[in-house]
């Protein structure tokens, strides 16, 4: 519990204008899905079933932070939630944490959130996450080792993926976007080079803000409304 009060507080001291968070255990003391959500996951197995509960019971607590009120949460082929029209969503578990981020789309085109455990990236990922350019790049004022860098990075695109394929439609492979993080005030900048990719909402950068706490790494992408 005292992981998941340092990971709230983290996340929620990170948020850009706008946008409302909630999170905690992957078991919330109060709340329950509806029948029509309960449908989506009945034969799965028990562990996405929990997962799946945390995640809306979170989403609607963050979309009562904007006054929306309770209703199902669905999900489009892809899993990807289903958000009330003129929201913005995005929600994420890791082993011990779960979470949900929401905001107007005229406050915020595009969010995605990501949170993963703070163990290190193994090592046989790495290069399908990253590239050794990319890596030393970001390991020259990292706190932490290699393995545990290469975490964050990974992280951080998954939040960009998030936030990238609702709006475009399309997807992200990890290399198709490089990062350039800044460490002491806990952003990033993310580029998409692969110039197969159509652009976000008219521009090829995304920036966003990452975190880490004893246990868990997060990282949140955002396109704000101009």
């Amino acid at each position: 519990m005292q992981e998941s009060r340092h990971v709230w507080q983290a996340i929620a001291a990170s948020l850009p204008e706008g946008a409302r968070f909630a999170g905690g255990p992957l078991e919330p003391l109060a709340g329950e899905i509806y029948p029509s959500e309960w449908h989506l996951v009945e034969r799965n197995a028990p562990e996405r079933i929990r997962d799946f509960r945390a995640g809306r019971i979170y989403a609607r607590s963050a979309l009562g932070e904007l006054s929306v009120p309770p209703l199902p949460i669905h999900a489009h082929a892809s899993r990807a939630p289903v958000w009330p029209r003129g929201v913005v969503g995005s929600i994420s578990h890791c082993a011990h944490f779960c979470g949900a981020v929401v905001a107007f789309e005229r406050d915020i085109q595009a969010i995605g959130f990501d949170v993963e455990d703070a163990s290190s990236l193994k090592e046989e990922l790495e290069t399908i996450i990253t590239t050794d350019s990319e890596i030393m790049r970001a390991s020259l004022r990292a706190p932490y080792n290699r393995g545990e860098t290469a975490k964050v990075l990974f992280s951080i695109k998954e939040s960009v993926y998030k936030a990238y394929a609702p709006s475009t439609g399309s997807y992200l492979d990890f290399l198709d976007i490089t990062l350039e993080l800044d460490w002491a005030a806990s952003c990033f900048q993310a580029r998409i080079i692969n110039r197969a990719r159509p652009s976000l909402l008219g521009s090829r950068i995304i920036n966003g803000v990452f975190g880490r706490t004893a246990l868990t790494v997060f990282a949140l992408a955002y396109r704000p409304a101009e």
